[in-house]
Formats: C-alpha cells, sequence, structure tokens
C-alpha cells in the first residue's frame, strides 16, 4: 500500500502523539541526467533540484517534519553504470565541495 506523507504527517498529529516524530530519511531531486522514466515528468535540473529544496523544506518545517536532504555532495563515479546518468547529480555541493550554484539564494 502506497502511503503519501501527507497522511502520515495527518495521523501522527490527528493523534498527538507525543515523542514520535515523522521523520523523512532521505529526500532530493537530481540537477542533471536523464528522465528517470520514459514519459516522466521528472526532470532533472538545477532549477527543479532547487524548487523541491525549497518546497520540501518549507513543507518540512510547516508541519513540524525532519528532513534529511538525499545527498550533501554531487558522486560522479555513481554515472559509470550504463543508463545512469542522474545518480551522479543529487548533491548540493559538487565533487569539489564547492556549493552548486542554483542553491546560492537558499544559503544567503
Amino acid at each position: 500500500m502506497k502511503v503519501l506523507i501527507d497522511e502520515c504527517v495527518d495521523w501522527r498529529l490527528g493523534r498527538d502523539i507525543v515523542g514520535h516524530d515523522v521523520i523523512v530519511s532521505e529526500t532530493g531531486w537530481p540537477s542533471a541526467g536523464g528522465l528517470p522514466a520514459a514519459n516522466s515528468p521528472s526532470v532533472p535540473s538545477p532549477s527543479n533540484q532547487l524548487a523541491y529544496f525549497l518546497g520540501s523544506e518549507q513543507w518540512a518545517n510547516q508541519n513540524g517534519v525532519l528532513m534529511l536532504w538525499f545527498e550533501a555532495w554531487n558522486e560522479p563515479w555513481k554515472s559509470v553504470a550504463p543508463g545512469n546518468s542522474f545518480d551522479a547529480n543529487w548533491g548540493i555541493f559538487d565533487a569539489n565541495n564547492v556549493l552548486e550554484s542554483q542553491f546560492s539564494p537558499a544559503f544567503q
């Protein structure tokens, strides 16, 4: 059964469960690469990565959800597998520890 994150938050808030947080342990969006599936609306790009980052951070803050971004650094070695062009591009920082330019507005 597929459960949407909003349903999990609603369930927790509706029961006033004390001491149990909703934690999204991995979320993110790639900044580059091919489409992950045929006819997918999920287009990897720097602007989509920033929009997803800002939107998910806002949602998490509004709902009291802890969220861990996947991942801190781009990992170029991940793109060596055939047909895998987006796994290397999930980072907030590039492989040289430089903030990706699309994140500059978010961290100023």
